[in-house]
């Protein structure tokens, strides 16, 4: 049930607002989750692993931040997260939203900012995410679609229109 997890970062939001973040010395390390540390069989760590051993590691490296490449839910694993379906809940790939809270409690506790890419500039062309009829609605036409070799196909959002 939403909203029952219990933050433990109390000290962490308590001092953000008296830092002053343009001054303060900032070594962020970048982060793609599925690919940065495998189980034996190639598993990908889940959000309480990483809260031990992705804090651990950032720690020890002397980084000030973590920053998470796109997290949001994602048909196609090859796009690291830029082609996004659910755009306001992490991923179930690696564990619950109390599971991602608590990475993220994990970050802060241990000193740890956390910077979260959101990319809401583009979306898989899947049914199962916004379909043709629904993207029409978002985006100049079907010929908006980019394609690459990399990530395949997908529709960009027409952030200029005025409708």
């Amino acid at each position: 049930m939403f909203g029952r997890y219990e933050w433990q970062d109390a000290g962490w939001m308590e001092a953000r607002p008296k830092t002053d973040w343009l001054k303060a010395p900032m070594s962020i390390y970048e982060v793609h989750l599925e690919s940065w540390l495998r189980g034996p069989q190639g598993q990908s760590p889940t959000y309480r692993e990483l809260a031990v051993k992705l804090v651990e590691y950032v720690k020890q490296m002397g980084y000030t931040h973590l920053e998470l490449l796109p997290i949001m839910e994602h048909p196609f694993s090859g796009s690291w997260g830029y082609q996004i379906i659910g755009y306001y809940a992490p991923t179930s790939r690696f564990g619950t939203p109390d599971d991602f809270k608590y990475l993220i409690d994990c970050c802060h506790s241990a000193g740890i900012g956390v910077i979260v890419d959101w990319v809401p500039a583009h979306f898989p062309k899947d049914a199962h995410g916004l379909c043709s009829s629904m993207a029409r609605r978002f985006t100049n036409t079907p010929t908006r679609a980019k394609a690459s070799s990399s990530t395949g196909a997908r529709l960009v959002f027409n952030y200029g229109a005025t409708r």
